[in-house]
């Protein structure tokens, strides 16, 4: 039973992340033959202020989504 966990800077709306859910789901179908139903999907929205990449937060320089 695959259970994939995601962290991306919020901003994303419902479509895209169940879009992206969707994917993922198949994506394991057509690798490792996994039943659909049994593939566990969690997207987890993380303040741009809360996201660092090299030490510095993305609030700084984060584009709007889809920008």
């Amino acid at each position: 039973m695959p259970h994939v966990k995601f962290e991306l800077l919020s901003g994303r709306d419902e479509r895209m992340k169940a879009e992206l859910a969707a994917r993922i789901t198949q994506f394991f179908v057509d690798v490792l033959g996994s039943v659909p139903s049994n593939v566990t999907v969690v997207l987890s929205d993380v303040k741009p202020s809360d996201w660092f990449i090299a030490g510095a937060p993305q609030a700084a320089s984060a584009k709007p989504i889809g920008a």
